[in-house]
């Protein structure tokens, strides 16, 4: 992981700052014990500890992505696919993100 910005996903140095997690595999012996949501977790907390206003993650796209999709749509909170918004440079990977930033209602 590293502390970047938005815009990163697609080789520019623009929006807002964000905690950016490029690659997370747990062995197969280890998974379905919740490590990778622990994992996930505490970057969630440094992240917020660091004033990220997000975070972000780079998921493979297609087929090969089945497993890691169903894992961020099932196992994590708040997380969705901003491929539209933040399209990456890299076609074989997909974004999804989180906002760490509480909305103001009106």
């Amino acid at each position: 992981f590293r502390f970047t910005v938005e815009g990163d996903t697609r080789d520019e140095m623009a929006g807002l700052p964000v905690l950016l997690l490029r690659d997370l595999q747990v062995e197969p012996d280890w998974q379905k014990n919740g490590l990778g949501k622990h994992l996930c977790q505490l970057l969630e907390l440094a992240a917020r500890k660091n004033a990220m206003h997000g975070l972000m993650m780079f998921v493979p796209a297609g087929e090969p992505g089945t497993i890691a999709r169903a894992f961020v749509s099932s196992k994590l909170r708040g997380f969705t696919c901003v491929d539209e918004v933040w399209p990456m440079s890299d076609p074989n990977l997909s974004v999804f993100a989180k906002s760490l930033v509480k909305k103001l209602e009106p």
